[in-house]
């Protein structure tokens, strides 16, 4: 019987320490990434904004993606920035946004990308959210790349 109250109480006591851990990771996380791109604004604005060619640049939405398929739907748009609200199956809808910071006067712009996950305060959810930037950084970067090269390219043959 102390056996089983010490194991009770020990798995209390470590269950309370790891609920108090996770209260210091925010339930508020924003993956972000960003490139420069040798374009006007308007050109990159428009291929984002066009769904129908996402597939050409967002991994995300690949037509051989294995996973289960994303629904989006966009919920903003301004003369620099673009928002959505992404959905896969019953998971949490995740906002994203693109935003264009350009310079007339320098021959560049920097596209920023950048998406917004809210965590409840479930302790496996916190720590869940330690590995969104793997997960998701490295599709971010191929998928800015991506349309790096095809804005440029199709600024070269204009």
């Amino acid at each position: 019987m102390r056996l089983i109250k010490l194991a009770l109480i020990s798995f209390i006591a470590l269950a309370l320490l790891v609920t108090i851990f996770s209260l210091f990771i925010p339930a508020n996380v924003r993956i972000s990434r960003a490139v420069s791109i040798r374009a006007h604004k308007d050109s990159v604005l428009e291929l984002i904004k066009n769904q129908e060619r996402w597939p050409e640049w967002n991994p995300a939405f690949a037509p051989n993606r294995e996973h289960q398929q994303i629904s989006s739907r966009f919920t903003g748009f301004s003369d620099s920035s673009v928002t959505a609200v992404w959905q896969q199956g019953n998971r949490q809808s995740i906002p994203t946004g693109w935003r264009v910071y350009y310079i007339p006067e320098i021959d560049s712009l920097t596209l920023h990308w950048y998406m917004d996950f809210h965590q409840p305060w479930y302790p496996w959810k916190k720590f869940e959210s330690m590995f969104f930037d793997k997960a998701y950084g490295s599709m971010m970067e191929e998928g800015l790349g991506r349309l790096k090269k095809i804005v440029q390219g199709e600024a070269v043959s204009r």
